[in-house]
């Protein structure tokens, strides 16, 4: 089942996300996978979002809030009780046997497409301030698009091993008896 949250907090304060429930564990933290990509950390969830019964009922943000923001509760239906167990994903037989698979580390390069202020304003801010350099280069890796990113490893992926090469023509023999 397809939950859907919305962040009240950070970066991602006011968007809103879906999650079919995916979580897994890395170094003894829990994660729950967004359908977008992007994760929390299970324990930090009430801090940082709130489920929400339709992306129609998101709340309106403000850059920032004079105080934490309250929801108010509707009575529900009694809800099942939830167990501290990682959920599997159903997986089609297909899915199952890439995920199975002895892996081999490739490398890509990746061709994107960002649109950048000029150098020389880059150069400017730069200096301009004492940790500038960091400052640009975290404001523009912000900018970055998942999906775009994604979609450029795909299109290399697929490139590499769906290609179709060329069919060459064997040569024809006759038998001269």
């Amino acid at each position: 089942m397809v939950k859907i949250y919305q962040w009240t907090k950070g970066d991602k304060q006011g968007q809103v996300v879906k999650s079919i429930g995916e979580k897994f564990i890395e170094d003894n933290i829990e994660y729950l996978v967004f359908n977008d990509g992007s994760m929390i950390n299970t324990a930090l969830m009430g801090e940082f979002l709130i489920e929400i019964p339709s992306e129609d009922e998101a709340m309106l943000m403000q850059d920032l809030a004079p105080e934490p923001m309250k929801r108010v509760e509707r009575p529900k239906q009694q809800a099942p009780v939830q167990t501290n167990y990682v959920q599997q994903v159903e997986l089609s037989p297909l899915e199952r046997l890439l995920l199975d698979s002895k892996k081999t580390k490739e490398t890509f390069s990746i061709d994107l497409k960002i649109e950048l202020p000029s150098v020389e304003l880059m150069k400017v801010l730069a200096a301009s301030y004492d940790d500038g350099e960091e400052q640009v280069l975290r404001f523009l890796a912000s900018s970055l698009k998942f999906e775009d990113i994604k979609d450029s490893i795909a299109a290399q992926i697929k490139q590499k091993a769906f290609a179709k090469e060329p069919k060459v023509k064997a040569p024809r023999t006759t038998n001269k008896s």
